[in-house]
């Protein structure tokens, strides 16, 4: 016997991601927005694996308080980012670079019992067709 069931896309998220600003800041998509649940007034604490100095994955919650040392969430237009620059720089991540983007993809994640979110890091290659060849048609 079969029985389908459809997968609808409207019940699944979407476009959940940070992506590294080049001033460093770290700006959220609407689909982390709601994921997170993301507003002014909360703070971002940010850890990394001191464990493995191999992963480059960044781990994270939402704090009421700076009490935790978490970067405070601001909101400019319709977007919300946090001022990460300061961290960004500690770690040697060249968030400059104008060949890549850093992009961190955001999921759930359990760490001893909390539910928290891991931020899985990508890296995209910026669209190259504005960017001079170096041909010299003249």
């Amino acid at each position: 016997m079969l029985k389908l069931k459809v997968q609808k896309a409207t019940e699944f998220e979407k476009n959940v991601k940070a992506t590294v600003q080049s001033t460093g800041r770290l700006g959220f998509s609407d689909g982390a927005k709601k994921k997170m649940k993301i507003e002014t007034g909360k703070y971002l604490v940010i850890a990394t694996n001191e464990e493995d100095s191999t992963d480059e994955n960044l781990y994270a919650w939402l704090e009421d308080t700076a009490d935790g040392g978490g970067f405070r969430i601001n909101k400019g237009g319709e977007y919300y980012n946090a001022n990460t620059k300061p961290l960004f720089d500690g770690l040697g991540i060249d968030y400059k670079d104008q060949e890549n983007l850093i992009i961190y993809d955001i999921i759930d994640f359990n760490y001893e019992g909390n539910s928290i979110f891991k931020f899985i890091k990508r890296i995209h290659t910026r669209n190259k067709k504005n960017k001079k060849t170096g041909d010299n048609d003249n």
